[in-house]
């Protein structure tokens, strides 16, 4: 098996979800989903068949969108797949319709376009790339109080294994006292000793 990258040709201002889906009236389903959830929507959508002819399903509001994911799915050619490039909204618009159509398997990419050409990293001055968080009087005081409660919990547990006697396997359990059974016989009128 060869595994190949596939870039998806998009322009720049266009949201693309990608997912697996496993039935050929999908097509509908989703132009449906996706059509109630934003109405006005401006979107593309295409799916690969995986059996006979393996044909390329298209449907979608906008001509130029539906040819672009017609195009992308041909790329990835992958059976069972559908993408969902979205014009004038965003992923979140359509998630939910989504997820809610009973023929759709997965949803593997939801992605919105890069803004400014940032990588992971903000582009200020003061931030270099890293975050450090001050440390307030609070947070010092917390620390110290978790610090103080750990002490504690563990005294508390080795008095508890000091004072603990051992138990042996096969050691028979403590009888009761026989003024417990009279006890008992005299108010219940119960023998405390048969059990």
């Amino acid at each position: 098996m060869q595994l190949e990258l596939v870039t998806i040709t998009k322009d720049e201002d266009m949201n693309v979800i990608i997912g697996q889906t496993h039935f050929i009236k999908s097509v509908e389903d989703i132009y449906e989903a996706v059509v109630n959830a934003v109405p006005g929507v401006k979107f593309g959508l295409a799916f690969n068949e995986a059996s006979g002819v393996c044909l390329v399903r298209c449907a979608g509001t906008d001509e130029y969108l539906t040819t672009l994911a017609r195009d992308n799915a041909l790329a990835i050619g992958a059976g069972h797949i559908f993408i969902l490039l979205l014009g004038n909204a965003y992923p979140i618009n359509v998630l939910n319709a989504l997820k809610t159509v009973p023929e759709v398997c997965t949803i593997s990419a939801a992605i919105k376009p890069a803004q400014g050409g940032r990588r992971g990293r903000r582009d200020r001055p003061w931030h270099h790339g890293r975050h450090r968080r001050r440390e307030t009087e609070g947070h010092r005081k917390r620390r110290r109080r978790d610090r103080q409660k750990d002490h504690a919990a563990t005294v508390r547990l080795q008095v508890l294994r000091q004072s603990t006697a051992p138990v042996t396997i096969g050691q028979s359990p403590r009888r009761r006292p026989a003024s417990y059974s009279s006890t008992c016989r005299d108010y219940c009128g119960v023998d405390a000793t048969r059990r």
